[in-house]
């Protein structure tokens, strides 16, 4: 057990073991005062590293009644010849011990576990894998180890487009596990030294980051993928989960990050960022150029995606009425139209599928009157179709569902 001194105030931290040169990742757990949080996730890395070994060490940010915590993080050490408990000698926000993981451990590449998680027994080799083809491509940030089964804007389902592969690609720094090469990690470090105030009044950066405290790291790597044109690699299936336990984020537990888990997979996909038709932008919407790639009749149009109503008509308020949108809400005028009859809604287009639901039109012809409210009307008849049963219907399975 070490402490480890740093100051925020000056990006000055302590360096860590200055002979570390591994080849695989090692494993950095991040944790606070949350005892049954930590013993689960390490219940489950118990599991997933049978027959492996990597490097495991367990940072415990300094709180007065995490002395439970340190102990259960002791007894594990104890176990595990190739853990090391890591105590640093001052306070530390999230964002801050976000920072001191990533800043001491990135000379090598580095998995980094928040406490809530719980992880794939093949969470590991996903993710050494990954790190390996992606290492020397410039539009990657960083890999996720979570999928995302729901559109983080409006709540509603998310299925990415397949590309014959396991992965896709988005603008979006999911943070349920994520891991690293140490040159994904100093460029957002070199990135962040070059913007030590970032802007998130920015109009690049979705209005709903804007609630966010200050010390939140989340909308500050999101701006740093939108400004630097860069993705995080997304598995299709998880290999790890949030239980959304009590803590900064939640005032009580949620299952809302609970996606289903990858199990036994030991042989993996992976593509190239450059040919792949999944890639995603900050609202989860496809890339206008892959539309324009698959379907022919868009590639002389250049418009903006909102098919899945993640942009509100505040955010595009400042785009000239004459800008072209791809888009779900109401319009006068439109250029051409897409039905809604294949799933996921994109392969409508991509497909060529004429119909009513998705229109191309001028940002100047949308309807303004009830807009968003229409637009989530229309995709919540789409995504849930048993929401047009009659009352009586839905009353009664409201009332099965409780019994």
């Amino acid at each position: 057990m070490k402490e480890y001194g740093f100051k925020i105030g000056n990006s000055y931290f302590h360096q860590l073991h200055n002979d570390i040169r591994l080849t695989n990742p090692v494993i950095v757990i991040s944790a606070f005062e949350r005892l049954h949080s930590l013993k689960r996730l390490l219940i489950s890395l118990e599991k997933a590293l049978v027959a492996i070994t990597p490097k495991i060490f367990i940072v415990v940010g300094k709180k007065e009644d995490n002395f439970q915590v340190i102990q259960h993080a002791k007894k594990f050490v104890e176990k595990f010849n190739n853990a090391e408990l890591i105590l640093p000698s001052e306070k530390m926000s999230l964002v801050e011990q976000y920072y001191f993981v990533g800043d001491n451990f990135s000379k090598e590449d580095f998995i980094i576990l928040e406490d809530d998680l719980w992880v794939s027994d093949s969470f590991y080799h996903f993710a050494s894998e990954a790190l390996s083809h992606y290492s020397q491509d410039e539009k990657i940030a960083g890999i996720c180890l979570s999928s995302m089964s729901f559109n983080g804007y409006t709540k509603f389902p998310f299925i990415p487009i397949d590309d014959g592969t396991d992965v896709y690609y988005a603008q979006i720094p999911f943070y349920h596990g994520q891991a690293f090469t140490s040159k994904m990690w100093h460029g957002f470090k070199n990135w962040l030294e070059r913007n030590e105030n970032p802007n998130w009044q920015t109009p690049h950066l979705p209005h709903v980051f804007r609630s966010f405290p200050l010390d939140e790291y989340f909308p500050i790597m999101t701006l740093y993928l939108i400004e630097s044109q860069k993705y995080f690699v997304f598995p299709r299936i998880s290999y790890s989960v949030n239980f959304g336990d009590i803590g900064r984020h939640f005032n009580k537990t949620t299952s809302l990050f609970q996606f289903p888990l990858a199990h036994k997979r030991n042989s993996f996909s992976f593509g190239k960022f450059s040919t792949s038709i999944s890639v995603y932008d900050v609202y989860q919407e496809l890339l206008p150029e892959i539309f324009k790639k698959e379907n022919p009749m868009l590639k002389d149009f250049e418009f903006i995606v909102d098919i899945n109503g993640g942009r509100s008509v505040s955010e595009l308020d400042n785009i000239p009425d004459e800008t072209y949108l791809l888009t779900t809400k109401p319009c006068k005028n439109k250029v051409n139209g897409f039905s809604n009859q294949m799933k996921p809604l994109e392969e409508n287009v991509l497909s060529s599928m004429n119909g009513e639901f998705i229109s191309l039109c001028r940002y100047g012809s949308l309807s303004r009157k009830l807009c968003e409210r229409k637009q989530i009307a229309k995709l919540s008849s789409y995504f849930y179709p048993y929401h047009g049963m009659g009352y009586a219907k839905r009353l009664l399975n409201r009332i099965i569902a409780v019994l």
